[in-house]
């Protein structure tokens, strides 16, 4: 999409407001790639901050004075976060269908097919952030469809990031690859949460510490009682 468009679509979103609706104040609002806890993340940045006016200014530069349709697809987890998106696009001009996809569709959508429009995902930040470049650099092994536009500086500073090893200076690239995603509109991110796991003590499995892609559920087991 037009980088105008992209822009709107960020500056339409009050991730305050939707992180403590959704999460009753417990989710930290996203304004970057990286949220306040993990490497890369620029203390202060914040490049589009709501403004409804600001997004109906860059829709009508960007040949839309009356708005558009799009589509957003999720699946039944986001539901209440995609209809709550629905209400603040609309706002600025952007109406949007919410397409709710069962399991099967929806994770065809986003990990081999593609979507047209919109796309609402989650996305995992491991404690280093190396999840940045599985998510969002060169050669994703999660969104591989090629729908992200990845600029050429972009993907220069990835290409740094993994090739520069004393973790001060690592860091310090990741921050100018989080800053640069930012200014290029690449996505919209809306919130970061925490997922708690609770665990007997007889109970003996390594989901907590690892993802829930890679976890080998048949090498669990619990103590006989």
């Amino acid at each position: 999409a037009d980088r105008r468009v992209r822009e709107a679509l960020e500056y339409a979103i009050d991730r305050p407001a939707l992180a403590r609706m959704i999460g009753h104040g417990k989710y930290e609002p996203l304004t970057q790639l990286a949220g306040k806890a993990f490497p890369g993340h620029v203390p202060g940045y914040d490049p589009r901050p709501y403004n409804v006016a600001k997004a109906r200014q860059l829709l009508a530069e960007a040949g839309y004075p009356e708005g558009f349709r799009t589509k957003i697809i999720a699946n039944e987890i986001g539901r209440d976060l995609g209809t709550a998106l629905k209400s603040y696009l609309g706002a600025a001009g952007i109406l949007v269908d919410l397409d709710i996809a069962d399991t099967a569709r929806y994770m065809a959508a986003i990990f081999a097919d593609g979507w047209s429009g919109l796309a609402l995902a989650a996305s995992g930040i491991n404690p280093d952030a190396t999840d940045l470049f599985v998510h969002y650099g060169p050669d994703p092994m999660t969104y591989r469809t090629g729908t992200f536009v990845k600029s050429e500086e972009y993907l220069a500073l990835c290409d740094e990031a993994l090739h520069t090893y004393d973790d001060a200076e690592h860091y310090s690239v990741l921050k100018r690859m989080v800053r640069q995603a930012g200014e290029e509109a690449m996505v919209a991110p809306i919130f970061i949460t925490s997922m708690p796991t609770a665990m007997q003590s007889y109970v003996h499995s390594d989901y907590p510490m690892i993802h829930i892609v890679v976890w080998d559920l048949y090498n669990d087991w619990m103590e006989a009682n």
